[in-house]
């Protein structure tokens, strides 16, 4: 393979991606077919009793959640089998994550994930193993062959490197092929303590604006029934991996959680995560003390406090219906841009026909604005409905759609069952399980259409007597089956 006699000539591995500074040692862990450097004189089998003392390993910073490679190749196709991981300690477990070899490019890369949550603190010895480098041996002469049957004193060669492996497998009527699997270890120190690279902030009223405020001394405003918290990191931290959020609120207020981590996930350097609020008032105390955890095992979770005032009931109520005119955008005839106009005094109900909750008059459907095959009548269909209970199993409910890896995108129909009554929405909110599998958002943005990247804002949307198009876009980050909350 490549341009030696050996056939793992060419075949090179190095760390990769966000883990790139976060070694301390060489990022070459094979190179031209062999183990290279700390990356092979590591032996767990002869390590320091504390192996934060071993300096003949590479180690790994506290700060990274998990360990990226790559690897590369030159000549013939190749096929790479998953790799295996081991630890030495048995606090600590490892899996790989992502394994992707594409043979056109003749290039792949995989994830080593850690989890320390048992041993906040500690290090430990990681053994990965790349099995199954494997090509075909040929036949005669020509590519792959010289025309001489010298296999066995290749094997008899290769089998003396440092940290490999050769075996032979033979297929009857096919041709044989040999395999090598290479085996390198390093240090993994499991981090412990706080975490202040990260931050916790809170967005304004705008909820799709990147302007941050600081959650220190928030009071959400009796009028605001969404929060929505957003979750970033500084350097070193480049990826972060969160349990599901503990929420801790007194009677008064009730709240849902939504967002990419409403059922934990991770968040990458050029990532951010949030978490939505939905707030509905049960009484009419003054305030009430929130408190939400976000858990960062080994690290200490990241604890903030608030308050939320409850007071007199919301003008704009999707439960019962607007109790009075909501904002209407108007157009001012001199031409200036628009504002929200004054809300007008509350009907004479005696004079009007019973108003009907908005929820039940909101129709959605998949393909026209005429079947309302996703929700209709104050409930989605049994296709589309899906408990915030079954969010958390890792389980796929009977009956419920699925959609195939080819599909990445859902349209939703919106419409009015009774013009009469106006209706609107304070939020459109999209959150998936696991969220480290899929990502989904809607368009258009929210100036000017129908709404923003993951949620709209109080009041943006008025579907009235009009018809509303949302896209629901859905984006693959892993491989498995991801749940999808709207």
């Amino acid at each position: 393979l490549g341009g030696g006699d050996d056939p793992v000539d060419g075949f090179s591995l190095q760390v990769g991606g966000e883990t790139v500074g976060l070694f301390q040692g060489n990022t070459k862990v094979i190179e031209e077919g062999k183990v290279v450097g700390k990356w092979g004189t590591c032996n767990p089998a002869r390590g320091a009793e504390d192996p934060k003392k071993d300096d003949s390993c590479a180690h790994l910073s506290s700060h990274a959640f998990r360990a990226a490679f790559s690897f590369f190749y030159e000549g013939p196709p190749m096929s790479v089998g998953d790799p295996l991981v081991m630890v030495s300690n048995p606090s600590v477990s490892a899996e790989i994550e992502y394994f992707d070899h594409d043979q056109v490019e003749q290039a792949g890369d995989f994830y080593v994930k850690m989890d320390c949550s048992r041993a906040p603190g500690v290090a430990t010895y990681v053994t990965v193993l790349v099995e199954d480098v494997e090509w075909d041996e040929g036949e005669g002469e020509g590519e792959g062959g010289d025309g001489n049957d010298d296999d066995d004193s290749f094997a008899s060669s290769a089998v003396r490197l440092p940290n490999t492996a050769v075996s032979r497998a033979e297929e009857p009527g096919a041709e044989s092929a040999l395999a090598i699997t290479f085996q390198f270890s390093f240090v993994m120190l499991c981090g412990s303590g706080d975490l202040p690279e990260l931050t916790v902030s809170v967005a304004g009223e705008d909820l799709t604006s990147d302007e941050l405020q600081s959650v220190e001394g928030l009071v959400v405003p009796e009028t605001t029934k969404v929060s929505r918290f957003l979750v970033t990191m500084e350097e070193p931290l480049r990826y972060v991996s969160l349990s599901a959020p503990v929420l801790k609120a007194g009677a008064a207020v009730k709240i849902l959680l939504r967002g990419s981590l409403a059922f934990g996930g991770s968040i990458e350097s050029w990532d951010r995560g949030d978490l939505i609020l939905l707030y509905t008032c049960e009484s009419k105390d003054d305030a009430v003390s929130i408190q939400i955890s976000f858990p960062i095992p080994p690290f200490n979770p990241k604890v903030i406090s608030f308050v939320k005032k409850c007071g007199s009931p919301d003008m704009f109520d999707s439960e019962e219906g607007f109790l009075n005119e909501a904002p209407v955008h108007e157009n001012e005839e001199d031409g200036e841009d628009e504002k929200l106009s004054e809300p007008a005094a509350a009907p004479d109900t005696a004079q009007q026909r019973p108003i009907v909750p908005m929820f039940q008059r909101l129709r959605i459907g998949t393909s026209d604005f005429v079947e309302a095959d996703i929700w209709s009548e104050g409930t989605a269909a049994r296709r589309f409905a899906l408990s915030t209970a079954e969010m958390e199993t890792s389980a796929v409910p009977s009956g419920l759609m699925v959609y195939g890896r080819s599909r990445s995108s859902l349209n939703l129909f919106m419409w009015n069952a009774d013009d009469e009554q106006r209706l609107g929405y304070d939020l459109l909110e999209v959150t998936t399980s696991p969220s480290d599998v899929l990502r989904a958002f809607v368009e258009p943005p929210a100036s000017g259409g129908l709404m923003g990247s993951t949620t709209v804002g109080p009041y943006n949307v008025d579907i009235g007597g009009g018809d509303k198009i949302a896209s629901l876009r859905m984006v693959c980050r892993g491989q498995g089956t991801a749940k999808v909350l709207v």
